[in-house]
């Protein structure tokens, strides 16, 4: 039987200005060290009563960034098996907010953060193609447009 996973990410945009949060994985993170992230984790149902609620729960134990459900719109999901040694089938839902303070207080997880413009997250810095692929979806199709960011 296979272990059913759902991660849940947002694509955060800065209050003032067209950029998003990005945070560096801690260089002794198991998983993808020292690599650029969005904020965003597992969705706990013992924690969390909604995938949004694990969303908002993620953002401030990584960044310290309280948001409200409303903040988040939904953008969209992606699906995959895993039949290696350790079987699982894992659901990614993206959303995408605007944070209510530029300011970031880190957990141990990540050594850093910026806010860049989504270019440069797609121009080199993000090199997890799940999350350059969302990022690229929510620039052609508008997504961000509310924010000030377009294609």
């Amino acid at each position: 039987m296979h272990n059913h996973i759902i991660v849940t990410k947002i694509i955060l945009v800065h209050p003032l200005e067209p950029k998003i949060l990005l945070l560096k994985r801690s260089a002794t993170d198991p998983r993808r060290p020292g690599q650029w992230d969005i904020p965003g984790g597992k969705f706990e149902p013992d924690k969390d009563k909604m995938p949004s609620d694990g969303a908002i729960r993620e953002c401030y134990e990584e960044a310290a960034i309280t948001l409200k459900p409303d903040d988040l719109s939904f953008l969209t999901s992606d699906h995959e098996d895993f039949n290696d040694a350790d079987p699982k089938v894992v659901d990614w839902l993206f959303f995408v907010a605007r944070s209510n303070s530029e300011q970031v207080s880190l957990s141990y997880e990540h050594d850093s953060f910026t806010w860049v413009e989504p270019k440069s997250a797609l121009d080199g810095m993000l090199s997890y193609e799940r999350h350059i692929k969302t990022i690229q979806y929510a620039l052609k199709f508008g997504a961000l447009a509310k924010y000030g960011i377009t294609a």
